[in-house]
């Protein structure tokens, strides 16, 4: 089964609480997320500002320095996790690991199946990724 994939942007953002609240709200179905950062981002949020998942998500680990963190700032080592997130989403969507992304949590899915609809934050974009799934991104 093909995933949807996340990511949370700057570590150092607004991105990871967005993407954990989002999730924890709609409580996805694990075997369909794959989030593409690194598992110390959330041990950090959880340790510092008791933000955590509810559900245990499969995490594609890429690699991040401690020098990373300095929340509410902008640093090299943040940008360049950041940059190698993305670049590993690429990877996953060139394979077909995956089949759609977002870079902050806020995800509209439409499951035309089940005729579900999780409809968060206010969006731009809009992936059609099969005839039964689209992946609306949000802007931000």
């Amino acid at each position: 089964m093909k995933k949807i994939v996340l990511t949370y942007g700057d570590l150092n953002g607004i991105g990871v609480e967005i993407l954990v609240k989002s999730l924890n709200e709609l409580d996805l179905p694990t075997d369909e997320v794959l989030i593409v950062g690194a598992k110390k981002v959330f041990d950090f949020y959880s340790k510092h500002y008791n933000i955590r998942l509810n559900s245990d998500y499969e995490i594609c680990e890429v690699p991040l320095s401690d020098e990373a963190f300095e929340i509410g700032m902008e640093n090299k080592y943040s940008g360049e996790h950041c940059f190698q997130c993305l670049k590993t989403v690429c990877d996953l969507v060139n394979k077909e690991i995956v089949k759609g992304l977002t870079d902050l949590g806020r995800i509209n899915i439409y499951d035309q199946k089940s005729y579900r609809k999780y409809d968060r934050g206010v969006t731009d974009k809009t992936i059609a990724l099969d005839e039964d799934t689209t992946v609306i991104l949000g802007s931000h």
